[in-house]
């Protein structure tokens, strides 16, 4: 990979993780945390969740200032109007967004997920969809497919870093019941938009195997398939242990903690790899030919 490419491959993906990290953040705790039975493992988690929120936030500013100056540096015409304006408002919401991590208790209402997916948005209109000569479609399910991604990998990274150190067994197997559920669906909903995706920018079969836009996709897609191994071992086996709890029994509960602790750790690690992957698409021309600056 040429040296100019991988910088832009790792801005991109810098830029997606932070997005990914704060809009799946915000979604956690209206989504999965929800329920009077969870609210006193809520107020407990509060400050090491804005810890969290605060550190994607702070990267994300910090990704999307770094993205724009590559950008303005790589490119001899001068920065489009519409990307410059795109930019403020992205940085715009994430200081909302801070302001609200910071003062506001996100649990309230679901309406906190309004400002995620505006900023989801900022991404998919200065996507390669965004470039096509009929774009409405494909921007919105580029915003589609990367909603529901942020809403996956968001959470697995909260149960990572938030929920799983300081929660109860007991709360931990009621998160992973709610959680599980929405990880299936996002599994649908990215699958299926990542098809569509892939056919507006792959020309042919073949080129998924002798391109390299077509090659990433199919590294992305062997990603995705061990993720959905981490979710259903995570549903099907880790949940039910967890359960044990109410049975008495205290080792059977013990060792499902720490094959969970290990096991959405790695599945945190392979949600950051699916990114470079993403980041990755992003910096590569697709394979059929489009209208892109």
């Amino acid at each position: 990979m040429p040296w100019s490419l991988l910088v832009k491959t790792l801005f991109h993906w810098w830029v997606l993780l932070g997005l990914v990290l704060v809009s799946g953040g915000m979604a956690f705790m209206p989504i999965t945390l929800r329920g009077q039975g969870l609210q006193p493992l809520r107020q407990h988690i509060m400050m090491p969740y804005r810890r969290v929120m605060h550190l994607a936030l702070a990267g994300s500013v910090i990704g999307t200032l770094l993205a724009a100056y590559y950008h303005l540096v790589t490119t001899v015409a001068p920065l489009p109007g519409a990307y410059s304006a795109l930019i403020l408002v992205r940085l715009a919401l994430l200081g909302g967004l801070a302001v609200l991590v910071q003062w506001a208790e996100p649990d309230v209402s679901v309406w906190v997920l309004v400002p995620g997916a505006a900023l989801l948005f900022t991404q998919s209109l200065l996507s390669h969809s965004a470039q096509l000569p009929q774009p409405l479609a494909p921007v919105l399910a580029d915003w589609i497919h990367l909603t529901f991604a942020s809403l996956w990998l968001g959470g697995v990274a909260m149960l990572s870093f938030v929920v799983t150190p300081h929660a109860e067994p007991k709360d931990l197997g009621i998160v992973i019941s709610h959680f599980s559920p929405l990880a299936m669906f996002c599994v649908f909903a990215v699958t299926l938009t990542g098809i569509i995706q892939s056919a507006s920018f792959v020309g042919s079969l073949s080129e998924l195997f002798t391109a390299t836009y077509g090659r990433t996709i199919l590294m992305k897609v062997a990603l995705l398939i061990v993720l959905i191994g981490f979710g259903a071992f995570h549903q099907q086996v880790i949940s039910p242990q967890l359960q044990a709890w109410a049975l008495r029994d205290r080792a059977g509960v013990e060792l499902a903690v720490r094959r969970f602790r290990i096991s959405i750790l790695l599945e945190t690690v392979m949600g950051v790899l699916i990114l470079l992957a993403a980041g990755a698409l992003t910096a590569l021309p697709p394979s059929i030919s489009t209208p892109l600056g």
